[in-house]
């Protein structure tokens, strides 16, 4: 079981959770409160507020409530020179083992 943050457009993203369901976002941004306002396309009753703060080693720390829960978790960016790629052609194939 993993979890993950993956943002593909502006305004979107989509979380995995620890037992791997998978549950897209919109967001709405705010940089002057830093804070991130989560929405649902098919359900608008829901509605969440996530309040950001980045630490010293530029990992961002998202702390607010979630369906009556208050949930904290800290996003770390991932380099990407760490995995495993082959490259042909400008094209770029993963490889998994």
């Amino acid at each position: 079981m993993g979890t993950g943050i993956r943002t593909d457009y502006k305004n979107y993203v989509v979380i995995q959770f620890m037992n791997d369901s998978i549950v897209s976002y919109g967001i709405q941004p705010d940089s002057i409160s830093n804070s991130l306002a989560l929405s649902l396309w098919n359900d608008s009753t829901f509605k969440s507020k996530l309040n950001y703060t980045r630490n010293s080693s530029g990992d961002y720390i998202f702390e607010g409530v979630y369906k009556k829960d208050s949930i904290r978790f800290v996003s770390v960016k991932a380099n990407f020179n760490h995995y495993p790629l082959i490259k042909e052609s400008g094209k770029v194939h993963w490889v998994w083992w």
